[in-house]
């Protein structure tokens, strides 16, 4: 009975700690994304306004793949798409396949 509450235990760390890392993982390929389409120089010249949000898969060459750049702004997204397509990130194979995404609020500078 020790053992079986030991081993159900260690289980349940074990998986804790896989999420955690695996959560910490998502974050850190998110934000090179996000890294990756942010250029400040660019966005205080075209004075962007408003929310995109992007939706990308990483392959199995940790490559960002776009699925989908939701805003209103045709230039803003060729943007987001030239800056992030095919572009290379720093990602483990269990990240190969899974969808993630972020946002970006854009503030008027003037």
């Amino acid at each position: 009975m020790k053992t079986l509450i030991i081993t159900a235990l260690f289980t349940a760390v074990t998986f804790t700690s896989y999420a955690n890392f695996e959560g910490e993982e998502k974050n850190e390929v998110t934000r090179q994304a996000k890294d990756l389409a942010m250029n400040e120089q660019l966005f205080e010249t075209m004075d962007y306004t408003g929310e995109v949000q992007v939706t990308f898969t990483v392959d199995e060459q940790d490559r960002i793949q776009i699925t989908e750049v939701d805003t209103d702004d045709f230039s803003l997204e060729y943007h987001i798409r030239k800056s992030l397509q095919n572009a290379k990130v720093a990602a483990s194979e269990s990240m190969a396949g899974r969808t993630l995404s972020f946002v970006i609020d854009f503030v008027s500078s003037k």
